[in-house]
């Protein structure tokens, strides 16, 4: 209560400028047309390339991953069973 100081009026600060708006604007101007200048207006071949892309990656996960995986998983399971049915493996012994 000893210290009655007037505060000080705030000042009001304007950082929600046009400026900002206008220079990411430029900016992805620039980009885009960097883009399309590397690109050389291909951007839809570059699309169908990256597309065909991953569609050679995904035929080679169905057919190698999952395909062929569930193929060993049933060899697998084959020869675990036909092990099972030999009589002549000796007792006692753990099976592979």
């Amino acid at each position: 209560m000893g210290n009655s100081q007037p505060l000080e009026p705030q000042r009001e600060n304007k950082r929600g400028s046009w400026l900002s708006f206008l220079l990411v604007g430029s900016l992805s101007l620039v980009i885009l047309a960097a883009l399309v200048v590397l690109t050389m207006g291909y951007v839809g071949l570059v699309i169908g390339i990256g597309a065909g892309i991953f569609a050679v990656a995904a035929f080679h996960y169905v057919v190698w991953g999952w395909w062929l995986s569930k193929i060993i998983r049933e060899e697998e399971q084959a020869e675990s069973a036909d092990l099972a049915e030999r009589s002549d493996w000796p007792q006692g012994r753990p099976r592979p």
